[in-house]
């Protein structure tokens, strides 16, 4: 017969970054224990004591993932070559038939421009395209009649570059992204290739996500 500790621990299991939460005594056992308790009482078929799930995270053998600190590392890493750029504009269509025929013409004239910020991404419903804001005349004569879903200006990017291995390291965007919600700053567009991710966000927040990166790197 299955035993309270035992579900308890797979519970635990099945979370890493809350494992690492109780190893490091971020979490409180009673607040955890009345939170997983439906989830044991639905197991067992029976009531469960609070205390006794309390008793049963306070027991439970933590071994914190090795693979959880090394991604922290190897984001710790990354985070030493990140690019800011600023004064870009957000377009997104609607998907339309001559929708790529435009965005062609578009990157066409964008080659000329070394400098020029460009990115281009297609959904199910919607394109959505980030460009310096000096283009703005120029996306605005190019894609005349397609349907302007939303239109962002005053937009700053961070680019972190990324190692090769980050394709094989589960948890890197989500302590990125964490690291930016905890801040409170807020993201109107999140563009990634394999090795590189970047954030646009409106540029009265790039000031607090410098700082919130360089925190994380001086930690």
């Amino acid at each position: 017969m299955i035993k309270i500790a035992e579900i308890v621990e797979e519970i635990v299991r099945q979370k890493p970054f809350l494992e690492q939460s109780i190893s490091e005594g971020l979490i409180n056992a009673t607040a955890l224990a009345r939170q997983i308790q439906p989830q044991i009482e639905h197991r067992l078929g029976k009531p469960v004591q609070t205390g006794a799930i309390v008793m049963a995270i306070k027991r439970m053998p933590l071994h914190p993932s090795i693979h959880l600190q090394k991604n922290i590392n190897a984001l710790r890493d990354n985070l030493h070559d990140f690019t800011i750029r600023s004064r870009l504009a957000i377009f997104s269509y609607r998907n339309a038939p001559t929708l790529m025929a435009k965005q062609a013409r578009l990157a066409q004239q964008a080659r000329a421009d070394e400098d020029i910020f460009y990115t281009f991404s297609r959904g199910l419903q919607e394109s959505t395209l980030v460009i310096s804001q000096h283009m703005q005349p120029t996306v605005e004569h190019i894609f005349e009649g397609e349907k302007l879903k939303w239109h962002g200006t005053q937009m700053s990017a961070i680019t972190i570059k990324l190692k090769a291995e980050n394709t094989t390291t589960p948890g890197l965007y989500y302590h990125i992204l964490k690291l930016i919600a905890w801040h409170n700053i807020n993201l109107s567009e999140v563009i990634s290739t394999t090795n590189e991710f970047t954030l646009i966000m409106k540029q009265n927040y790039i000031n607090d996500a410098f700082r919130a990166f360089s925190g994380f790197m001086d930690t």
